[in-house]
């Protein structure tokens, strides 16, 4: 016998207490072997955060290493066990297998359980395709809200035009003379927008030939029209 041997056995009295120390050790060992993988076992959960076919390949895995330690259990217990491992999210599917009449197998349960899964993401892919359509579908009505808005700044931005050229000449009529001061109040009742009556004027100011030779004001909307005439003298 080894000194190490000797050492642990040197204080039993016969060959019987040290024949039976180590096999009551490895007993033990054996004992905490089935304890660990049984409350690995129950312990397990089905979570919806991974798929959910790899969990039971888990879960067979873990029956396995429970038979393994030579516990004997039927294959409909491990069924009703699995039963109980179900996720939230598939509490009626578990309540409509609890309602047959006929017990399941562990492979008929797992088989079951491919077909739902199955069904399971084919219902999460349209739903998903249902939210995309609807979301495309509320895209022309905003992009029909912004035409209205940009209509609507556009006919702000052209009454302002006018307003202020409506503005710029009469600043600019006011330095002008007599006949210019009564255009200025021919043209306060003439409408510079819409469509009105044209009306001829004869005028020789220099003020109000430039304002209708230029083309920021009188270029796109052509208010004012210049028509020449020349007289010769004899």
């Amino acid at each position: 016998m080894t000194n190490t041997l000797y050492d642990l056995f040197v204080n039993h009295k016969s060959a019987r207490v040290i024949w039976n120390t180590p096999e009551s050790s490895y007993e033990s060992d054996d004992a905490g072997s089935k304890k660990y993988v049984v409350g690995k076992w129950l312990q397990f959960h089905i979570v919806d955060s991974k798929p959910i076919m790899d969990q039971v390949h888990e879960y067979e895995n873990m029956v396995a290493d429970v038979l393994s330690e030579d516990m004997k259990m039927c294959e409909i217990l491990q069924a009703n066990i699995l039963l109980e491992k179900f996720p939230p999210t598939w509490n009626y599917y578990r309540n409509h297998l609890k309602h047959k009449k006929r017990y399941l197998t562990l492979q008929e349960l797992i088989n079951h359980m491919r077909m739902e899964e199955a069904n399971h993401l084919k219902d999460k892919k349209i739903s998903n395709s249902s939210v995309f359509i609807k979301a495309n579908l509320v895209e022309p009505s905003e992009s029909s809200k912004d035409r209205f808005q940009h209509k609507a700044q556009q006919n702000g931005i052209a009454e302002r035009e006018n307003r202020t050229l409506k503005e710029m000449m009469n600043a600019m009529l006011l330095s002008s003379g007599q006949e210019t001061e009564w255009l200025r109040n021919l043209l306060g009742d003439v409408p510079l927008w819409g469509s009105s009556a044209l009306v001829s004027l004869h005028c020789d100011s220099q003020a109000v030939i430039g304002i209708a030779k230029n083309y920021a004001y009188n270029g796109k909307r052509r208010h004012i029209r210049i028509r020449y005439d020349m007289v010769q003298e004899l």
